[in-house]
């Protein structure tokens, strides 16, 4: 997510052209609230697989609601202000499921996931602020140009990340998803 916020702009002008350059903002926004989603998507599945369906029904219930009285409360503002709630709405979310997977699974702790979360974004963060500056540098409007750029970009980060991978920046996946093996 960070290195599609990071291309945000060459990405929009490859696909949809000139017309949507305006919306990059909006890109870059989302993807953000989209970083928490792994863990939430995973905090959700411990509490369904472990039989706390009912619980997991009244949080999303709840988060619903969150949604609902953002959505309601930005109907003066515009869309920027709603999307930056739905960032916060994504770490509250974060949060509540993170708390209740470790209230009722003991086994699991907050930090271990914080940790995972943490190492996770750290890895792609470099790489993303290199494409970030690789896209400032060779900034350029022709199209042909773009998606050669876009493509380069994207190899660069690519081999960045990679890199951190090899010399063992980024811990190895199993020892990530054992969580709830500790």
């Amino acid at each position: 997510m960070l290195s599609i916020c990071a291309v945000a702009n060459n990405l929009i002008l490859v696909i949809l052209g000139t017309a949507w350059v305006e919306s990059t903002l909006y890109l870059r926004i989302l993807c953000f609230s989209a970083l928490f989603q792994p863990l939430i998507i995973i905090n959700q599945n411990i509490l369904q697989v472990f039989g706390y369906s009912q619980l997991f029904l009244k949080i999303e219930v709840f988060k619903k609601s969150l949604s609902l009285v953002a959505i309601a409360s930005c109907f003066f503002y515009d869309i920027t202000t709603l999307l930056w709630l739905m960032v916060i709405i994504a770490a509250i979310s974060f949060v509540i499921n993170g708390y209740f997977a470790i209230k009722y699974l003991p086994n699991i702790n907050y930090k271990q996931q914080m940790s995972s979360f943490i190492i996770i974004c750290s890895c792609a963060i470099l790489p993303s602020i290199s494409a970030y500056f690789l896209g400032t540098i060779l900034a350029t409007k022709a199209l042909y140009t773009l998606i050669i750029q876009l493509l380069l970009i994207i190899v660069c980060s690519g081999l960045i990340y990679l890199l951190l991978r090899q010399i063992g920046v980024l811990n190895n996946p199993q020892q990530i998803s054992s969580m709830s093996d500790e």
